[in-house]
């Protein structure tokens, strides 16, 4: 669920940037940061989530 809240926020944010006034510059890119750290949290939380499989005892491989 926590993804889910994140896409929805990123989502907002895209949809606010669309919204920006051209001379809102700063706005723009307020909006581009959070995009960019909403997207981090995810794929981290998407790397912690990777589990290692083991085809044999001494060999472990990540996917």
């Amino acid at each position: 669920m926590y993804k889910e809240e994140l896409q929805e926020q990123i989502t907002r944010c895209r949809e606010m940037q669309s919204k920006c006034r051209i001379d809102d510059i700063d706005t723009f890119i307020r909006l581009s940061n959070r995009i960019e750290e909403l997207t981090g949290k995810i794929d981290k939380t998407e790397k912690q989530l990777v589990v290692p499989v083991q085809h044999d005892e001494n060999k472990t491989e990540m996917f």
